[in-house]
């Protein structure tokens, strides 16, 4: 090849290279002057909506607590001594005085005879001196001696009478005996057990209360609690509370009387209590999934002219699935209740369906 040759070879080249590039550059320049394409319209969600309405609602503490009798005592003698007789069968139902056992008072009884034997004699000598000193034939103080003698001698024997009445055991109140723990014949002593006395009617409810609801108690307030074994609730009255509140499970205790005149109610069932404490009758209610945590707080989503609005929202009572809103949304308003985690604000929604939800079945 000659020198012509090899010179013209890379020219040829590199003018194709450039005319290439160069057509590129008319065709990236008349893209880049043409229209832009139409704008896509923004996607509209479908989602769920509940219209919040005012609902009554029970704010109610829910607590568990034990049946307690009203009074119990364990009947033990007031001294001691032999136990002679046993007059009360056992799982009985007996009346306040009602005597249970008596004891030996053989020994009382002797003691007694002997006073009032003393109380003879020494009511004579005050007559005879009596007599003397009306004629001068004793002095005042002798007189007053006897008299004084005759006045201890009787209050000897009202102490042996106290004593002897107290070999009668009796019940102190109206109730229900237990099973006896002792024999005829036993010695016993006042520390000694006979017999357990309970009175169940009224019968007593002790539960505990958490500290936050203190203030929403009061005397008089009627309680509602089911035991197991019974289909029916059955009615309390609050009569006292603990002035003091647990260090270790915050709580306060308190008691309820229920009446129990047919003794179904027995000491040491388990029951389960509910305490109202107030009625609203325009609570909004909405479902408790609608509720989203946020940093702040809690809110839910509205729909408002077509597009999602969140609100911030304070919460109060839970009823199943159903929560209470105290502050954010009103009767009227419409929650967003699905597709929550792909909202967002002021995005188009549209509500394909709404739902009913019934707080007494959810």
């Amino acid at each position: 090849m000659g020198i012509k040759e090899y010179f013209e070879a890379p020219l040829i080249a590199v003018i194709c290279i450039l005319l290439i590039f160069g057509c590129q550059e008319a065709k990236n320049g008349s893209s880049a002057s043409a229209a832009p394409p139409p704008s896509r319209a923004p996607r509209v969600m479908n989602v769920d909506g509940f219209v919040a309405k005012g609902e009554r609602l029970e704010s109610v503490i829910g607590a568990t607590g034990s049946l307690v009798a009203n009074e119990s005592v364990q009947i033990t003698p007031e001294r001691a001594g032999k136990l002679e007789e046993i007059l009360f069968r056992e799982s009985s139902y007996v009346r306040k005085g009602t005597i249970l056992a008596r004891m030996d008072d053989d020994e009382l009884q002797a003691q007694l005879n002997k006073l009032r034997l003393q109380e003879q004699m020494a009511l004579r000598e005050e007559t005879r001196g009596k007599q003397l000193l009306d004629i001068q034939g004793i002095s005042e103080e002798n007189y007053d001696r006897l008299v004084d003698e005759l006045e201890q001698v009787r209050a000897d024997i009202q102490l042996a009478e106290v004593q002897i009445a107290k070999t009668d055991i009796r019940a102190p109140f109206t109730g229900l005996l237990g099973l006896r723990v002792v024999s005829i014949g036993a010695y016993v002593s006042p520390s000694t057990p006979i017999v357990d006395l309970q009175q169940t009617n009224p019968i007593k409810l002790e539960f505990d209360v958490p500290e936050r609801y203190m203030r929403d108690l009061e005397i008089g307030q009627s309680v509602i609690f089911s035991v197991v074994g019974f289909a029916e609730p059955f009615e309390a009255k609050i009569y006292a509370t603990a002035t003091e509140i647990s260090s270790t499970t915050r709580s306060f205790k308190v008691l309820a009387r229920c009446q129990n005149p047919n003794g179904v109610l027995k000491p040491g069932n388990f029951a389960k209590v509910d305490v109202t404490t107030g009625v609203n009758e325009n609570a909004v209610l909405i479902p408790t999934d609608a509720v989203i945590p946020v940093i702040d707080g809690q809110q839910v989503f509205l729909v408002k002219d077509g597009k999602s609005v969140s609100a911030m929202v304070n919460t109060g009572e839970r009823l199943g699935s159903m929560i209470e809103i105290i502050e954010g949304v009103m009767p009227g308003d419409t929650i967003i209740i699905s597709g929550l985690l792909s909202l967002s604000e002021a995005m188009p929604v549209n509500i394909s369906t709404i739902v009913d939800f019934d707080p007494e079945i959810h």
